[in-house]
C-alpha cells in the first residue's frame, strides 16, 4: 500500500505557543464493563494497567449494563425488578456479559459496591463517573446510592444519566418517548442535585445522524444536507437540569455501506478521514451548536468494524492492528487540540472485549492503543496545554466512496506545553514512507518512543482470520536518543517525544 513518493522533503516545524489551547486531562479517559472482562477489581492485571495509562476520569459500569445496573446490589437487577419497569430479564442485554445475576456475583467475588469500584478507579488515579439506571430504577432507590455514597466519602463529582436511551429497538419499553427520558432524568437528577449540589450531570443526547452526515455536508453541501434535529435531542435543547451532554462516537464500517469491494487502502484512507481534525472538529461543532454552552461527554468512543453477530469467518478485521492505533491517537489529540466544549472523552474500553478492549484475555497482551495510552501518559499529568502543529508538506488523502469530498493529512503533529514551554511532541504517520522532520527547539536532546508495525491492515479479506479474540497481529515498540533540530519518523508509526 504506497501512498508516498520514494522520496519525500523534510518538513520544518515551529510551534507559536499562542496557538496552543488549554488541555483537558479527561478527554484521554477510559470507560470500564461491569464485569472487567471476568477480573475482580482487585486483580493484580487492572492494577497494572491502570497504573501504565493512568486515565483521569474511570467512566463506570459502562455500556448497557448501565441501564439495568443497580448500585444498591452491586449488580444487575432481578428479574422481578426489571419485569416491574417493562424490561425482559431473559434478554441477552439484560442478562449481561455474564450469564445471569447469580453467575456474575459468583465470578466477580460479591457485589460490585461502590467501594470496590472506586478502589479500582484510585489504582489509575482516577476520577470515577458514575452511571445512573434511570430507566429501571426509581429515584427514590437511586437517592439511597448516592446517600451511601456521602457517608462513605467516596468521590461524587460525575454522572451520567442512562446509556444511549434513544434506542428504542433497545429501550422502548422502558422510555416510550423522548418526554419520558426528559421526565425520569430530570427527577433523577434532582435527587444528585439535592445530595451533591456542586455535582456535574449529564444526559445522554444522539449524535448517531450528525456522526456521519454533518462533516459530508460540510465539505460538500451541493450534495449533502445536514440531518434534521431528531425528536429527542429537541425535547433535550429545552431543558436546563444538566450540565453536559454525552455523545458516543463510533465510526463504523456501514458509513462505507457495506465492506464488499473496499480495498485495504479503501479502508486506512476512510479511518485516516475519519479520526481526521475536520471530522472530529465538525461533531464537536455539532454538539455544541445543538447544546449550546454545555459541556460535552464523549463516554464511549472508537473504530467499529464488529463482526456480524454470529459470524463463522472475520476476514475484514481493523481491530488491534497498528491501524487501530494511530486511528486511536489521532482521534485523541484531534478531540483534544480542538476548539469546543469538550472536557471528557471515555475509550471503549479499558477491558474485557474482543474488539475493543486496551488488553486482551489472558495471557492479557497489550494491544497498540493500550501503548497510545501509556505513551501519552506522562504528557497529560505534566502539561497543561496543547497545539496542533502546521505541517505543510504532509500528504493528504481523500477518503473512499461519499468520503471522496473530505480530505485528510496523512501526517499529524502536535505539541504538549507547560505554560508556554513545548514538553512533548506527538506525531501520527499513516503513510508506508519514512519521514523526515525539522523542529525548532532549545533542546540538544530527546527521547523519542515509536510503536509501528510492517502494515497498516494485515489480513484483510482473509477468510482464515482467527476470532478477533485470538487476533494480535505484530508491532514493534522502539526508543532512541535524537536531536529534536532534525529527526525521521518510521513509516505506520505513532511517535512520542520528550524534549
Amino acid at each position: 500500500m504506497c501512498l508516498l513518493p520514494a522520496v519525500v522533503r523534510a518538513a520544518s516545524i515551529h510551534l507559536n505557543p499562542a496557538s496552543a489551547r488549554k488541555l483537558q486531562p479527561a478527554v484521554f479517559s477510559t470507560a470500564a464493563m461491569n464485569d472487567l472482562g471476568g477480573l475482580r477489581p482487585e486483580s493484580p492485571v487492572l492494577a497494572k494497567l491502570l497504573q501504565a495509562i493512568r486515565p483521569p476520569v474511570l467512566r463506570l459500569p459502562a455500556g448497557n449494563a448501565m441501564n439495568l445496573w443497580d448500585w444498591n446490589a452491586g449488580a444487575m437487577r432481578t428479574a422481578e425488578q426489571l419485569r416491574r419497569f417493562g424490561a425482559d430479564p431473559t434478554t441477552n442485554m439484560s442478562k449481561g456479559p455474564v450469564a445471569g445475576r447469580e453467575a456474575f456475583l459468583k465470578k466477580m467475588g460479591g457485589p460490585m459496591t461502590p467501594e470496590r469500584w472506586a478502589a479500582l478507579a484510585r489504582q489509575g488515579g482516577s476520577e470515577p463517573l458514575w452511571g445512573l439506571n434511570v430507566s429501571t430504577m426509581l429515584p427514590e432507590e437511586n437517592r439511597a446510592f448516592l446517600l451511601h455514597l456521602k457517608q462513605a466519602n467516596l468521590p461524587a463529582h460525575l454522572f451520567e444519566l442512562g446509556n444511549e436511551l434513544y434506542l428504542s429497538q433497545n429501550w422502548g419499553d422502558q422510555i416510550h418517548a423522548p418526554e419520558d427520558y426528559v421526565s425520569k432524568a430530570k427527577a433523577h437528577a434532582a435527587e444528585v442535585r439535592k445530595v451533591f449540589p456542586n455535582a456535574r450531570i449529564a444526559v445522554c443526547v444522539n449524535a448517531n445522524d450528525d456522526r456521519t452526515n454533518s462533516p459530508l455536508a460540510k465539505a460538500a453541501p451541493d450534495r449533502f444536507h445536514p440531518a434534521p434535529l431528531n425528536a429527542w435531542n429537541a425535547a433535550l435543547q429545552k431543558e436546563s437540569f444538566y450540565d453536559a451532554v454525552v455523545i458516543h462516537l463510533y465510526y463504523r464500517p456501514s458509513e462505507l455501506r457495506g465492506l464488499n469491494g473496499v480495498t485495504a487502502r479503501d479502508f486506512a484512507n476512510w479511518a485516516n478521514v475519519r479520526c481526521s481534525a475536520f471530522c472530529v472538529d465538525d461533531i464537536l461543532d455539532w454538539a455544541e451548536r445543538t447544546f449550546p454552552r454545555r459541556e460535552i461527554w464523549a463516554t464511549e468512543w472508537n473504530l467499529n468494524n464488529k463482526s456480524a453477530r454470529g459470524a463463522k469467518t472475520h476476514p475484514f478485521l481493523a481491530q488491534h492492528t497498528i491501524l487501530h492505533g494511530l486511528f486511536v491517537a489521532n482521534f485523541l489529540l484531534n478531540a483534544a487540540s480542538a476548539a469546543s466544549r469538550l472536557t471528557i472523552a471515555n475509550y471503549w474500553q479499558l477491558n474485557g472485549d474482543p474488539l475493543f478492549g486496551l488488553i486482551g484475555p489472558a495471557p492479557y497482551r497489550q494491544r497498540p492503543q493500550y501503548h497510545v495510552f501509556r505513551m501519552l501518559s506522562p504528557a497529560v499529568h505534566e502539561c497543561d496545554r496543547i497545539a496542533r502543529l502546521a505541517l505543510p508538506d504532509a500528504p493528504k488523502i481523500r477518503g473512499p466512496r461519499q468520503f471522496d469530498v473530505i480530505q485528510a493529512p496523512q501526517l499529524t503533529g502536535f505539541a504538549l506545553l507547560r505554560g508556554n514551554e513545548p514538553r512533548y511532541l506527538a506525531f501520527v504517520n499513516f503513510t508506508e514512507e519514512r519521514f523526515p522532520v525539522q523542529f525548532t527547539s532549545s533542546a540538544k536532546a530527546a527521547a523519542l518512543e515509536f510503536i509501528t508495525a510492517s502494515q497498516l491492515l494485515p489480513g484483510w479479506n482473509n477468510p482464515n482470520n482467527p476470532s478477533p479474540n485470538d487476533w494480535h497481529p505484530p508491532y514493534e515498540l522502539n526508543t532512541r536518543s535524537i536531536t529534536p533540530a532534525s529527526f525521521t519518523l518510521e513509516p505506520r508509526s505513532f511517535s512520542v517525544i520528550r524534549l
